[in-house]
Order: structure tokens, then C-alpha cells, then sequence
């Protein structure tokens, strides 16, 4: 391989060069040439250099923090770069996703573009280690793929959810005392697997219809009313945070109005005509 060849090497690809290269050349030959290669490209930094390598500082120890600046540097500009530019870094980092060294850069380019490619979000979700890696915005774009493997990854994420909201002791003891009721709504909008379901959907019509498909095929499938709750509280959480989605819910009306009379304890004829007219509209 050409030392001055313009193909950046990193991972495997650099053990193997460095491999072949003192396997086919002189080995002290082919160490200066790759220092030399590789190192800062920067006349002022040589007389640095030299005077570190007198105290026996280590290529490494300085390339690491150098690397986090520049990284940090780079970042910085995404954030103020066009669309078409992010577009452009992102071919040209996607590779160093897997490296964690590098991978913030992929990472965060991908969270300034508003829709990756089908190309890029199979290979994240097909590969378990870079799905995890991704943030909830990417995930939300992973899960909403035409393909099964994408499919099982977000039933995996909201039906743990799910479960967890069902099986909570509080929520079930609440269910089996409605006069009591010992959980009152505003403190179940608050429970840890409602509100990462509202983060999961975002403002994403689409995720938001998913997740409400999947909880009325747990409950035709089970009977277990607590799905009826889910379904109302995740509808009540997304109204307390002004989510825009809720407008576009048909039950919307009806979930809003039934949580009015249990929160003043009345049913008067106004209400009563809501919910006459929100329940003709379903």
C-alpha cells in the first residue's frame, strides 16, 4: 500500500497495513515512513514534538486530546453548516460509526438531518450495536422502516412499556378501586413508562398511531382494562404537554371531557351533551 495514498485508514484496516508492511519491507524503514505519514501536519508543531519526545510522551498521549478538540471543533460548525453540507459529512463519516473514537461525528450529523436515507437506517437496523447507539429521533425513523426486523425492534421498545405500566402495583390497585381511586390520573401521566412512551412518539403521527394500534390489539387480545387506561393516559399526557397530535386523536374530545368529570366529580347536562356528541363521532 502507498504511504501517501489519500484513503484514510482506521480499525482492522490499520493493523492489517501495518502488518503487510513490515511483513513485505524494511521494518525500520517502513516505521519512519508511516510516522511521518501519519503524524501533525504542521511545521510549527515539530519543535513541540521533538521536545516531548524528550520527555518520552508518547504519540498517543497527545494525538487522544488533540482528537477531542478537533472533534469538538468540528461539531461546532455542523451545527451552523447547510443542509447539503450535513447531507455530504454524513457519507463521508458514516463509516466511523463504528469506531468510538469517532462516532460522536456520524452520530450527531445524523441528529441535524430530518430524514436519513433507507439505505443508512437499514444498516442501523440491522445491526444491534449502532441501533442502540442511535437517539430516540433516529430510532423513531428506524421503527417506522416496512420491514420486520424494524417491526420487532419497536415492539420490543413500547411493549416493555406496556408491561411495565400494567404490572405497576399502584396502577393495578388503583384499577380495583375506581370510588378511591389511589392513583389519581395526574400521577399516572407522570409514570416513567408513560412518559418515555410520549417521547418515543414525539410529533410523529404515525408513531403515536402505532403505539395506540398496538395497545387496542393487547386489549382485544387480553380484555385487561389497564390497556384502556394506557391508552387514555399516554392521550391526557400528550394534552398537559400541548402535543399537537392530540388535536388529530378522534377520542381526544371524549378522553378530555371524561377527565373533567372525574376531576370536578360531575356530570352536569353540558357534559353529558359532549359526551353524547364525542362518542356519536367515534
Amino acid at each position: 500500500m502507498n504511504l501517501n495514498s489519500e484513503k484514510v485508514l482506521f480499525g482492522e484496516t490499520v493493523g492489517e497495513y501495518i502488518q503487510h508492511g513490515l511483513a513485505n519491507t524494511d521494518p525500520l524503514e517502513f516505521i519512519k515512513d508511516f510516522q511521518a505519514a501519519n503524524n501533525l501536519h504542521a511545521p510549527t508543531c515539530k519543535p513541540v514534538l521533538s521536545f516531548l519526545d524528550m520527555f518520552n510522551t508518547s504519540r498517543l498521549a497527545l494525538h487522544k486530546p488533540l482528537l477531542s478538540i478537533l472533534k469538538q471543533l468540528l461539531l461546532e460548525c455542523i451545527d451552523n453548516a447547510s443542509l447539503e453540507t450535513i447531507e455530504e459529512l454524513l457519507l463521508q463519516t458514516f463509516s466511523y460509526i463504528q469506531h468510538e473514537e469517532l462516532q460522536d461525528i456520524p452520530l450527531y450529523v445524523m441528529r441535524k438531518l430530518p430524514k436519513l436515507s433507507s439505505t443508512i437506517l437499514e444498516q442501523l437496523t440491522y445491526n444491534q450495536e449502532l441501533y442502540e447507539l442511535c437517539p430516540l429521533e433516529i430510532k423513531r425513523q428506524i421503527w417506522l422502516l416496512d420491514n420486520c426486523e424494524a417491526s420487532k425492534l419497536f415492539r420490543k421498545h413500547v411493549f416493555s412499556l406496556f408491561s411495565n405500566f400494567i404490572r405497576d402495583f399502584e396502577i393495578v390497585k388503583a384499577a380495583g378501586d375506581l370510588e378511591k381511586c389511589a392513583m389519581p390520573p395526574h400521577n399516572r401521566w407522570q409514570h416513567p413508562s408513560i412518559l418515555k412512551l410520549t417521547e418515543a412518539v414525539g410529533v410523529n403521527f404515525k408513531m403515536y398511531d402505532l403505539v395506540v394500534e398496538s395497545i387496542c390489539k393487547l386489549f382485544e387480545s387480553t380484555r385487561n382494562r389497564l390497556f384502556c387506561t394506557l391508552r387514555a393516559d399516554i392521550l391526557m399526557a400528550l394534552h398537559y404537554k400541548d402535543n399537537p397530535l392530540c388535536s388529530e386523536d378522534m377520542c381526544y374530545t371524549l378522553a378530555w371531557c371524561l377527565d373533567g368529570c372525574k376531576r370536578d366529580d360531575v356530570v352536569d347536562d353540558r357534559r353529558l351533551s359532549e359526551l353524547q356528541a364525542s362518542s356519536r363521532s367515534l
